[in-house]
């Protein structure tokens, strides 16, 4: 612009038209600027409207004048409404799944603790309700817990050869230090005849210390294939009084047979090992030795379905070969 200011024959008057034209541009701005404080309407920068007008002082004196066209940016005002309206709902969507999230764990806390407290209410309002024995049982039984289940294996071993014997089971089992626990108790057998089945209960008592008498319901023996290393058997222990005598007689039960039993008994983790001799009874006290050997048994209490025992039985069994032999027995087929 300037270039051509110097080339024209009269360069003072145009400096001088240009000087003016400046000065209205600028309160042109001023004017704008003051407009666009109180309204949303843009204003153009400064030095674009400079530029606009040298070109068009330049276009008068080059070629004819065209209006500059409207390439204003929008202004910041705009720019921040149109940020806020893309990022705020997904920001705000977030922060309400978040809150509602909050909400719900604290209801369900809540609902937690009210059931909690009209739990304990309850108890406190009724601090000796009776459980019946049936719903506890049932309870147990469903819950697995119960130690109905039997393990068993036996043999037998003669009387001069005993005393081997116990001095290996003292080595193999727990109570190595106290010795082996002895026992001396009277049983007595009792059966009830059905129509198509026979039940069989046990009563024991010990005669060695003051402990109450046993009541024991043991089912039917049930071998199993090969693979089986013991015999299972239902089994279910249970203290009482000595009226129990006379309240199995009330119900109809008959008296099979009795006899009393005294040995030993050790312990090798929840596997018990009794080595007792059997004698016959006459009224209480024993009398006569019913063989001239000791009976071994081999046994473990608990609940059903966990047949991985009679593996660590059958290790333990092999231990004591050959001055033993403990496998299951099949009574029907001795019979």
């Amino acid at each position: 612009m300037y270039e051509v200011i110097l080339d024209h024959p009269n360069k003072e008057e145009v400096l001088e038209e240009h000087h003016e034209q400046e000065d209205t541009t600028m309160e042109q701005l001023h004017t704008q600027l003051d407009a666009s404080g109180n309204s949303n309407a843009s204003v153009e920068p400064p030095l674009k409207i400079l530029k606009m007008g040298f070109k068009s002082n330049k276009a008068d004196h080059v070629s004819t004048s065209h209006e500059p066209k409207d390439i204003s940016p929008p202004s910041t005002l705009t720019r921040k409404v149109v940020k806020t309206t893309s990022i705020e709902p997904n920001i705000l969507l977030e922060r309400k799944k978040l809150v509602l999230q909050i909400k719900n764990e604290e209801l369900r806390a809540y609902k937690l603790q009210l059931e909690a407290f009209k739990m304990e209410r309850e108890e406190m309002s009724v601090p000796n309700a009776p459980i019946s024995t049936i719903e506890g049982l049932s309870h147990a039984l469903k819950c697995n817990i119960i130690p109905n289940q039997e393990y068993l294996l036996q043999g037998s071993i003669l009387d001069s050869q005993v005393e081997h014997l116990l001095h290996r089971l003292k080595g193999l089992c727990d109570n190595v230090d106290s010795g082996p626990e002895p026992f001396h108790d009277h049983e007595i057998c009792f059966s009830l005849r059905g129509q198509n089945q026979q039940l069989q209960l046990r009563v024991r008592k010990a005669q060695d210390v003051d402990a109450p008498f046993q009541l024991r319901y043991i089912g039917q023996p049930e071998v199993g294939d090969r693979s089986r290393p013991t015999l299972i058997r239902s089994s279910i222990d249970i203290s009482c009084t000595a009226s129990v005598l006379e309240f199995l007689t009330e119900l109809g039960c008959r008296i099979d047979f009795e006899y009393a039993n005294r040995g030993y008994m050790f312990r090798k983790g929840r596997m018990k090992i009794t080595v007792s001799k059997i004698f016959k009874v006459g009224g209480l006290q024993p009398t006569d030795p019913i063989s001239q050997s000791y009976l071994v048994e081999l046994s473990i209490l608990a609940p059903s379905g966990q047949d991985v025992i009679g593996e660590e039985m059958r290790i333990l069994a092999e231990q004591l070969k050959p001055l033993v032999q403990l496998e299951k027995i099949d009574y029907k087929r001795a019979l």
